[in-house]
């Protein structure tokens, strides 16, 4: 969390690739910590290379996982990245959360992409989310 709160993305990148050789494994709560400090740096390539290790781990992601990664692509107004990982992953649990999606519409509105992220917003209506100030 201390990476996190500095924005210094690449000292969770670096611990994550040096403890595959070591016998630490991470958990959910760490590697949520490192996805959360890549989004904080915008980083949303290293968030996701993140959360495909965590998975190669077979480390359970959460619905905090998940909006970290829909959190890296709005800062860094990665609108595509957004929907390429809402779209290939439609099945997986909390990851289409209110939280996430508006994230997701957020990196659109950044992007100009104002039709991407109104698609978006009237998905959380489809899926039965809460619609809230955020979204």
């Amino acid at each position: 969390t201390a990476c996190g709160r500095s924005d210094c993305w690449a000292v969770p990148v670096s611990l994550f690739n040096h403890m595959s050789g070591t016998r630490l494994r991470p958990n959910c709560i760490t590697c949520n910590a490192m996805i959360d400090a890549c989004g904080k740096g915008a980083q949303w390539e290293a968030a996701v290379r993140l959360i495909a290790g965590m998975l190669s781990l077979a480390v359970q992601a959460s619905e905090v996982t998940w909006g970290a990664a829909a959190s890296a692509f709005e800062r860094a107004g990665a609108w595509h990245a957004a929907l390429a990982f809402f779209a290939d992953a439609p099945q997986i649990t909390g990851l289409h959360s209110t939280y996430c999606l508006s994230a997701a519409m957020g990196a659109c509105w950044k992007g100009g992409k104002h039709q991407q992220a109104l698609r978006l917003f009237d998905l959380t209506s489809d899926l039965r989310l809460a619609r809230d100030e955020v979204s």
